[in-house]
């Protein structure tokens, strides 16, 4: 049997979605285009962004959210989106299905928006003050990551609501950044638990 995505609607809380390419194999140096090697770490190469092509009617109760996207939207999603178990083939095309809390981030004629209850949160970089001695000798060669502690670039409708903002630095809880890249920048994808404080400055 041929599917046909005009004939199907996705029921429950899950929501169709297909992708141009199932993995961003390709980096730039220069005017160079080099594909790499991914097997050694499928799932830090997958193409977590795709095209929402289908939508429930509505969310179930115990989701506590409500419904945010519509076909043409694209999302960021969890890298479950390149497990062939949840992918089927539609009018040729591979799409896959994904719970509608695997669901990150929303694209809309360029904006950002958080779903459910993740926030995006930026690296930050120690200071040049913060790796020297009382003396001013530098501790260690470079500037590195702080470990812990982010911006907060993009949060969802109910992180004000705890506390935090937009543009406040954060200390978030051991092993919650897992690193994406969002609309060509590095960001730590996390939830509204894994945020600890409000740092004062």
């Amino acid at each position: 049997m041929i599917l046909k995505l005009k004939k199907m609607k996705p029921i429950k809380n899950l929501v169709f979605t297909k992708r141009e390419k199932k993995e961003n194999n390709e980096i730039q140096i220069g005017d160079n285009t080099i594909e790499v090697d991914t097997s050694w770490s499928p799932m830090h190469w997958v193409n977590q962004k795709a095209e929402v092509v289908g939508v429930p009617e509505r969310l179930e109760d115990w989701m506590d959210t409500e419904m945010e996207l519509q076909p043409g939207d694209f999302v960021y999603t969890h890298h479950f989106i390149n497990d062939d178990e949840h992918c089927m083939n539609v009018d040729g095309k591979e799409v896959a299905w994904m719970a509608y809390n695997q669901l990150f981030a929303r694209v809309r004629d360029g904006e950002v928006h958080m779903l459910n209850d993740y926030v995006l949160v930026e690296p930050v970089i120690e200071t040049e003050d913060e790796i020297k001695s009382e003396s001013g000798l530098f501790l260690k060669a470079n500037q590195e990551e702080k470990s812990n502690v982010g911006i907060l670039k993009y949060v969802n409708s109910n992180t004000e609501a705890l506390g935090a903002k937009v543009g406040d630095k954060i200390y978030f809880e051991t092993n919650s950044d897992y690193e994406m890249d969002i609309e060509g920048e590095r960001l730590f994808r996390m939830k509204n638990n894994d945020l600890i404080y409000v740092i004062k400055e």
